[in-house]
């Protein structure tokens, strides 16, 4: 059974808190924990952004005063774990320049990203062409408002399949895409649920680069087995390639993934 995405923040993590000092942006414990008491109270922290650092500090470390997250927090009772309620893992820097590699992106393609997370693959986007995006949590487009990592940038909605090429948007036509870079979210067949959709978001001979779970490879579920299918009929140059079994580690799992290339046909 898969793990809540919700941390409950007990009466003991509240009492911890509440005993902590807050000295700028750095939140010093009240003394030693017991190991099960610390690894609670350090997972709440690090939800907040907190980041344990050892020598000389020997607190949790915030890229600001921490004092009214913690308030919040305290108040609501609990926390939502974005990597577990949206999957979450950045794409490592490394694979997101080879996958925009495998786009085989053009001068003044428009190109889609429909989950833009942390902007790892927007970065290596070139920037003569027009970058749209998606992106469901709402912490992280508020991001980009501040930072945008290409200078061409376009948000188109929150959640990507909600996306309909085509329809009015504001008085405009949402469009289809020459190029789609993507490392959607892989549970509960959501990798292949999502890539279909972005097949339906490509004009005639666009490119899809996509990582997916290797479950993609050889599930028999109805709905895996249709989406091979379609790739098979659909599109020309398919190619999976597996990725280094720890491609992920850094980011939080070790799920094993491929990328997948894929031209549609005219």
């Amino acid at each position: 059974m898969a793990s809540s995405p919700t941390i409950t923040i007990t009466k003991e993590i509240e009492d911890v808190l509440r005993r902590s000092t807050i000295r700028e942006n750095i939140l010093y414990l009240p003394g030693t924990l017991d190991r099960k008491l610390y690894v609670a109270v350090d997972s709440v922290l690090q939800l907040l952004g907190g980041k344990w650092k050892s020598g000389k500090v020997k607190g949790h470390v915030f890229e600001d005063d921490p004092g009214l997250r913690i308030d919040e927090a305290l108040q609501a009772g609990e926390l939502v774990d974005p990597v577990k309620l949206y999957q979450f893992y950045p794409t490592p820097k490394p694979l997101a320049r080879e996958l925009v590699r495998l786009a085989n992106i053009q001068s003044g393609n428009i190109v889609l990203e429909p989950g833009i997370g942390n902007g790892a693959l927007a970065a290596e986007v070139r920037e003569d062409c027009q970058l749209c995006y998606c992106e469901i949590q709402e912490r992280l487009r508020d991001n980009f408002a501040l930072f945008a990592p290409h200078p061409n940038m376009h948000f188109l909605c929150p959640d990507f399949l909600d996306y309909k090429p085509g329809e009015d948007a504001a008085g405009a036509k949402w469009p289809k895409f020459h190029r789609i870079v993507a490392n959607p979210p892989f549970t509960k067949g959501q990798a292949v649920r999502h890539a279909n959709h972005m097949l339906n978001c490509l004009l005639p001979q666009g490119r899809l680069a996509c990582i997916m779970d290797a479950g993609v490879l050889f599930r028999t579920d109805k709905a895996t087995l249709a989406f091979r299918k379609r790739l098979e009929t659909e599109c020309d140059n398919v190619h999976f390639d597996h990725l280094p079994e720890c491609a992920f580690k850094d980011s939080g799992t070790l799920v094993r993934t491929v990328t997948l290339v894929a031209t549609l046909k005219k």
